[in-house]
């Protein structure tokens, strides 16, 4: 979303939004800071007992092949009922 946020440029800020779940750790908080900065609204739930979900990367042979490996933490939290909560 922060690309889609770039493309559209700064003077729409909010244009792009966001939504999951993060843990209230510092992952959680700097996918925040870094959305926010660039203009993407974001709307977290955040889970208290859950760490944020990270990703792994190994890229090779000049970006040839990539390999990625997601631990999803907080991001399995989030429910369907509160995606229902921020569209209707």
């Amino acid at each position: 979303m922060r690309f889609v946020q770039w493309i559209v440029g700064k003077n729409t800020a909010g244009c792009a939004t966001f939504c999951g779940c993060i843990g209230n750790d510092f992952f959680g908080k700097m996918m925040e800071k870094k959305a926010k900065g660039d203009g993407v609204k974001v709307l977290y739930t955040v889970d208290k007992d859950t760490p944020t979900g990270t990703c792994a990367v190994l890229i090779t042979d000049n970006g040839a092949n990539r390999c990625l490996v997601a631990y999803l933490g907080a991001a399995e939290k989030y429910t369907k009922v509160r995606l229902e909560e921020l569209v209707l």
